[in-house]
């Protein structure tokens, strides 16, 4: 049961949001999308060959997350905190599985995907 409220994010929070999603290493996940041989096997009409280029790519995004992450700990109990009113000691005690199903409750907020779809414009 959560133990926590994420308040509406606002301008501000855009600012920790790229420096930690800049740091888990998303120019390396970029990285893993134009690797010849997902280029070719993407060009594949063969589904059981795209299946195994997503999960192939799945692994490579999850490789990159899991090394990066303990760059960004401290800004991410900060992070968590503020948008949980919560103080960085309480967001630390949390118990693993808690940790993690509070991380992915954010991510799957609505909010959150809509930071993605704006901040992808820059890019393009």
């Amino acid at each position: 049961m959560n133990t926590y409220e994420f308040r509406p994010l606002s301008a501000p929070d855009i600012f920790p949001m790229c420096k930690i999603i800049g740091k888990i290493g998303v120019n390396e996940i970029s990285g893993a999308f134009e690797k010849d041989t997902v280029m070719r096997a993407m060009t594949s009409a063969d589904d059981a060959s795209a299946r195994i280029v997503g999960m192939s790519m799945m692994l490579e995004i999850v490789n990159v997350v899991i090394k990066n992450l303990p760059a960004c700990e401290s800004e991410i109990y900060s992070f968590m905190a503020n948008v949980t009113g919560q103080s960085v000691k309480e967001i630390k005690s949390m118990g693993m599985v808690d940790f993690f199903e509070m991380l992915t409750d954010f991510i799957m907020r609505d909010e959150f995907k809509d930071f993605f779809r704006v901040a992808s414009k820059f890019v393009k």
